[in-house]
């Protein structure tokens, strides 16, 4: 706390007569309540005027509410400091709001074209002007686009860039910048209706991340911001002078929207990418399974062949006809929005359609509810090593996630195709004699094939050339005859298709899925490892604070506070809502800061 000086000692004679001029006093403040407030800010504190006559060094009035005899200036900047080499405290479309009133002069607003916000509210010691800045105004910096802060704000909005300062005589002074209305209420906080706040303003840091593999832009994303503040000098003369001196006659408030961090990976968008190609593979290897000498009539064929081996070794498996067909598969269904609904954690999100992951920085820094409202002054978002790897860590298990529903989905539209099938098989001698003729028709999900649920009843016919052909199979294994060959494929062949079909099904399509979440295991790492890289260079590459003001300890450097000349002359009091420091080699800290929604008033000067 700023030091207070306190007055000389009174003589004993004196001492006395100003303990009863007090008590005096004290009586009269019991029934007599002077009101007055600084008027139009509804979110600066009302102050209830409070007069005391008493002598100082031989005599002096103050009455808070009555006396005119105050100096005062406030300022307000929505946008300043610098960025990427560009000094926004000399940029004329950045230019900020001054206002100065002495007792005896009119206030004067700097720029003289500010607006008079309250021309006609009957109180010549007071003055309200408003000078927004225009959003359209700040293109060409190079970096920063603020150009989102112009869009979806209600009807009849100053903007999110609007800057309000307010003086009087009788001894305050307030100020406010950024999604603040007329009066200075600050419009963003934790409660704040999405539909009332404006798109964010985008920091381009892909310079200071860059050289990272699998990253091509890296920004920031900065919602709205606001900053209030309110100086009850008199007051805090008073308690100076007759008080404990605590009163410090300072309120101050902020709000910001959201704060984020974007980071582009063209891996990102090959996650879907490969998964459209695997979607057309699918469809191909799908389609294959029909047909005279598809997929299905080969794996029957293979059947019959490996029922035959069960039986005797020999004899070759021939197909003689074949009718399959399989339905189409709905993969566009199967997979709704799945390609194109963001994934989220509430924390950390990756966008499928931009090709982007962004960070929440408000919440993972701040609160859940609240995200970076209600942070005691000077807050520093400490960019902790455990912080950082949980960036990474929630990327990881949203896109497995999403990679395991992925698969899910398009097995669930191969498992459901179904497959009629009506395929007939010879099993032939060498000297292409047919033994026996095998028929299989059958319909099936995919699914129950395999799940090995389907059952085939094949139809096994014998030749008729027994009589030529049982001492062909007698040699081949001795006892061995065309009805008991028939026999024992009859009681093989049930097995031996359901195998041959879940095997061939299991290699296509199937194996067009297994190979997808193969693929995606391995973007998914590639993704992992980038982001981790950006995350890693974030602490030294930023530094964020909320609720900044100079004369409270803790202050970020850069920040110089301005004590005053206690009693008669206040500090000067400033908040900033937000602070975004980006690595610089040529500042003298290390770090060029941005500053959102800066509302500085002070100092208030009490002419003797």
């Amino acid at each position: 706390m700023t030091s207070r000086r306190r007055l000389e000692p009174l003589s004993p004679g004196a001492l006395g007569r100003v303990r009863w001029d007090a008590v005096l006093v004290c009586l009269l403040a019991g029934v007599l309540v002077v009101g007055g407030a600084l008027r139009a800010v509804p979110t600066l504190a009302s102050w209830t005027d409070q007069e005391w006559t008493h002598g100082t060094v031989g005599t002096s009035q103050i009455r808070c509410g009555t006396d005119t005899n105050f100096r005062a200036q406030a300022q307000s900047k929505a946008l300043g400091g610098s960025f990427l080499g560009t000094d926004l405290e000399g940029l004329a479309a950045a230019r900020g709001m001054s206002l100065a009133r002495t007792p005896t002069t009119a206030a004067v607003p700097t720029p003289s074209t500010a607006t008079d916000l309250a021309p006609n509210d009957g109180d010549p010691t007071l003055d309200t002007y408003g000078n927004p800045l225009a959003v359209t105004g700040l293109t060409g910096i190079t970096g920063l686009s603020v150009s989102g802060l112009g869009t979806g704000l209600p009807t009849g909005s100053p903007g999110a860039l609007n800057q309000v300062a307010q003086v009087t005589t009788k001894g305050r002074a307030a100020a406010a910048s950024g999604l603040v209305d007329a009066t200075g209420a600050v419009l963003v906080g934790a409660s704040t209706p999405a539909n009332q706040l404006p798109q964010p303003a985008v920091l381009d840091l892909s310079s200071v991340f860059s050289g990272i593999t699998n990253v091509t832009a890296t920004r920031m994303s900065v919602g709205a911001t606001g900053s209030s503040a309110s100086l009850d000098f008199c007051s805090s003369l008073l308690d100076d002078l007759w008080g404990p001196g605590t009163v410090t006659g300072i309120t101050r408030s902020y709000g910001v929207a959201g704060l984020g961090l974007q980071i582009d990976s063209p891996t990102v968008a090959a996650l879907v990418t490969d998964v459209n190609a695997t979607v057309t593979s699918l469809g191909t290897a799908v389609s294959a399974l029909g047909g005279t000498n598809g997929q299905v009539a080969v794996a029957i064929t293979n059947g019959v062949q490996n029922a035959s081996n069960s039986v005797v070794t020999g004899l070759t498996a021939t197909r003689t006809s074949s009718t399959v067909t399989v339905t189409t598969p709905d993969f566009t269904t199967a997979l709704g929005a799945l390609r194109t609904t963001p994934l989220t954690d509430g924390k950390v999100t990756v966008d499928l359609v931009n090709g982007r992951v962004t960070v929440n920085l408000a919440t993972l820094l701040g609160s859940d509810a609240a995200g970076l409202n209600g942070l005691a002054p000077n807050t520093s978002l400490q960019l902790s090593s455990a912080a950082v790897a949980s960036i990474a860590t929630r990327v990881d298990a949203l896109v497995q996630t999403w990679s395991n529903q992925v698969s899910a989905a398009l097995l669930s539209a191969v498992r459901a195709v179904t497959v009629t099938s009506d395929v007939t098989v010879a099993s032939r001698t060498a000297g292409l004699l047919d033994v026996t003729s095998t028929r299989s028709q059958h319909v099936g999900t995919i699914g129950a094939y395999l799940d090995r649920s389907a059952v085939f009843a094949p139809v096994v016919t014998e030749t008729g050339l027994a009589a030529v052909l049982n001492p062909i199979l007698g040699a081949l294994l001795p006892g061995l005859t065309v009805n008991s060959y028939a026999v024992r494929m009859r009681a093989a062949l049930p097995a031996a298709l359901l195998t041959a079909m879940s095997s061939a099904l299991t290699a296509q399509p199937v194996g067009q899925v297994t190979t997808l979440g193969t693929t995606l295991t391995t973007r998914r790492g590639t993704l992992v490892t980038a982001v981790q890289a950006v995350a890693n260079r974030m602490p030294g590459a930023l530094a964020i604070a909320v609720n900044v003001q100079p004369d409270v300890a803790g202050a970020p450097p850069g920040t110089v506070p301005v004590p005053g000349a206690l009693p008669y002359t206040s500090p000067t009091y400033s908040v900033t809502a937000l602070r975004v420091g980006v690595v610089s080699a040529t500042a003298p800290t290390g770090f060029a800061y941005l500053s959102w929604a800066r509302s500085t008033v002070g100092p208030v000067v009490q002419v003797r």
